[in-house]
């Protein structure tokens, strides 16, 4: 596979997925090298009411029972203008090596979808930060947080390193990602991104 990339002919380095300057697919015939967007599931998401009371209570156990504002109006616009810090935490199990749609598996879409992003929030505020915890059956801090602007090319090889192998463990992977944070910072938001299917 070249490294270089056909849409902007930044050099990348051998094996990586999509190009760390502008986020084109590598590899992959012209009209398919576009702009990284997450593929689109051929069928909607469905999650049934006990998955989701399963996520919400490993999420109430690595956190505690915090209530959680989803209501816009109860949001505190006084943050708007705080800087945020992101951990992405990826689940690397053995099931995210299964099909995710013909083009690729479950890690290669989690991936996809976390170049993106972190993409896109390196042109809307680069001086946010980003951390990275990956887990299967244990969690491991893959890259503490650190700005945008100045890392964003070992924050995308970073999230393209990741390959799937052994159980699942979502509580471990978000305690793991409380570590990453500086609790002592009341001057943030601070927010977790969750991708396992």
């Amino acid at each position: 596979m070249n490294p270089n990339c056909s849409k902007c002919n930044a050099l990348n380095p051998l094996g990586a997925q999509f190009c760390q300057a502008c986020g084109a697919t590598l590899g992959v015939t012209a009209t398919q090298g576009c702009t990284v967007i997450a593929p689109t599931p051929t069928a909607p998401l469905q999650m049934s009411d006990e998955q989701v009371k399963t996520i919400v209570q490993r999420a109430q156990n690595a956190f505690g029972n915090t209530t959680i504002a989803c209501d816009p109006s109860q949001w505190d616009r006084s943050r708007a203008s705080q800087r945020e810090h992101m951990v992405s935490v990826v689940d690397k199990s053995d099931s995210m090596g299964k099909e995710y749609d013909s083009r690729y598996n479950k890690i290669q879409a989690a991936v996809r979808a976390n170049t993106s992003m972190v993409l896109h929030k390196a042109q809307i505020d680069p001086n946010d930060e980003i951390g990275v915890v990956a887990f299967n059956s244990h969690a491991h801090i893959l890259l503490p947080l650190c700005p945008i602007h100045s890392h964003k090319r070992q924050i995308i090889e970073t999230l393209q390193s990741l390959d799937h192998d052994n159980g699942t463990d979502i509580n471990e992977g978000l305690k793991k990602a409380c570590e990453v944070f500086d609790w002592s910072r009341h001057d943030v938001v601070r927010r977790i991104v969750l991708l396992t299917w």
